[in-house]
């Protein structure tokens, strides 16, 4: 079920960073964006439908809420990032394309963590998704800067 939820999500990444490279798309992006996030609720309602249900799981119920609210907060702050970058006719440029492509490197990794049964293989891609957040925070603050400026 994470592992939908993070596809649906890095759909949205994909379509920020079209967006992002393609600027005469980025109304349809707005549009087709607002779909993907409910496809996202709809997601993340399924995983708490399903560990609601259950009485026991392989891992710590809260663990999983929280990781599923995780994943649902990127999908949330890419749809308001495409929102605010059509609605101030923003241009990220590179540094922003940048943070989008990490993003996506995060979810992969995420996605291979929460597929994973090897222990090793979990706690690397944990530990490289952390690493990873911290290049996305840097290439976001110089792209901030520079797209309202830009404009």
């Amino acid at each position: 079920m994470l592992a939908h939820q993070i596809h649906i999500t890095l759909d949205g990444v994909s379509l920020a960073l079209n967006a992002v490279k393609t600027p005469e798309s980025r109304a349809a992006a707005r549009v087709s964006m607002a779909d993907i996030e409910h496809q996202g609720d709809d997601a993340r309602a399924e995983v708490i439908r399903v560990m609601s249900s259950r009485v026991t799981t392989h891992l710590d119920r809260e663990d999983l809420f929280r990781a599923s609210r995780s994943i649902d907060d990127v999908l949330d702050n890419t749809r308001d990032f495409v929102r605010e970058m059509t609605m101030w006719d923003a241009a990220p440029g590179e540094q922003g394309a940048t943070a989008l492509e990490q993003v996506a490197e995060s979810l992969e990794k995420v996605r291979a963590a929460a597929t994973s049964t090897d222990p090793v293989d979990v706690r690397e891609n944990c530990l490289a998704v952390r690493k990873e957040a911290g290049q996305v925070r840097r290439h976001t603050r110089k792209a901030l800067p520079r797209s309202l400026t830009a404009s």
